[in-house]
């Protein structure tokens, strides 16, 4: 199974196209927040299912904080990343993620992107289409669920 992920779009159709284009041949699409109609408007563009969360700019939008969900034999965390600190470092996230027992974590909100395998842990920020910041460039990811969880950081 692949899994494309994107967040921090803001609204921007243009990044949620090129996203679309770069994420190609996944099986799912996860929305880390920021703006969660954005994840409401790919289920749209996509014949893909598509799980979304709330960020911090999302407080009017009644969606849910974050997504616990099963993806082939893996367990899955999808956060937006503010209500942990992800600003600060991975600590608050990683307890949470040890607390839940998941095998992968899919989150935003730094608009940087990361991958960091901790304790059996893959943590996974793919960044801002819209606005990357720090010398990183426009991006997403794709991560792959075949054996070893792996991810692959994309510049749209």
């Amino acid at each position: 199974m692949i899994i494309g992920a994107l967040g921090d779009t803001h609204g921007d159709m243009r990044s949620l196209e090129k996203c679309l284009t770069a994420l190609r041949g996944a099986d799912l699409l996860v929305h880390t927040g920021d703006f969660y109609d954005d994840a409401l408007k790919l289920q749209g563009l996509t014949h893909l299912s598509v799980i979304g969360v709330c960020g911090n700019c999302d407080y009017v939008h009644g969606g849910p904080w974050e997504k616990i969900f099963n993806a082939g034999p893996y367990k899955v965390l999808l956060t937006h990343g503010h209500l942990y600190g992800v600003k600060r470092g991975l600590n608050a996230l990683f307890h949470r993620a040890m607390d839940l027992d998941v095998h992968l974590v899919v989150f935003g909100h730094t608009h940087r992107q990361l991958v960091e395998r901790r304790e059996g842990v893959l943590f996974v920020n793919p960044g801002s289409p819209k606005r990357p910041l720090g010398d990183d460039q426009p991006g997403c990811a794709l991560i792959e669920l075949s054996g070893e969880i792996n991810a692959r950081l994309l510049k749209v």
